[in-house]
């Protein structure tokens, strides 16, 4: 990764974190643990998710395998365009729904911040060539590291938009 690449790369990740940030701007726990209907997610449901998968996705790309460098700029862009887009519904992985794991939305967002940070620190720390390391997304199939790392930063954006969702219902 060079530094151009680097610096994006944790442009993104920080301009990601703070959309969910602004998103729980002034939410209240109690307001966070609401469910809008039965059966859908609170606010809080969101971020334990977001923490889930970070962790998740993470730990794909650092047990990724080498491979050919596989660099497809149009693959890249729609996973940027695509990855927050809240008109198709997704549904989340096995294991990656939200379970209870957290009483309090401080307590999530804790985690979901200690596991950005993570990754931002591999980011600024990474010298190869992510392009090259394939990886298995629970969702999209096989994917080179790089691309992995892109559905990272869209991902706190597509459930911002959510959380936004909930909270005006």
């Amino acid at each position: 990764m060079n530094a151009d690449e680097k610096s994006r790369m944790v442009a993104d990740l920080q301009a990601s974190h703070s959309a969910l940030l602004q998103s729980l701007q002034g939410v209240s726990e109690q307001d966070a643990q609401r469910h809008p209907v039965p059966g859908r997610w609170s606010a809080l449901d969101c971020v334990e998710h977001l923490v889930v998968a970070e962790q998740q996705l993470f730990a794909q790309i650092r047990g990724a395998t080498q491979g050919e460098p596989a660099p497809d700029s149009k693959r890249e862009e729609r996973i940027r365009k695509y990855g927050a887009d809240r008109s198709r519904p997704l549904q989340s992985p096995e294991g990656g729904a939200p379970a209870g794991r957290y009483t309090s939305l401080a307590a999530a967002l804790h985690d979901f911040q200690a596991a950005r940070s993570v990754t931002i620190q591999f980011v600024e720390s990474c010298d190869e060539d992510l392009r090259a390391r394939s990886v298995s997304h629970p969702v999209l199939g096989t994917l080179n590291a790089w691309e992995m790392l892109l559905t990272i930063t869209a991902h706190p954006h597509r459930h911002a938009g959510q959380i936004r969702e909930i909270l005006a219902g």
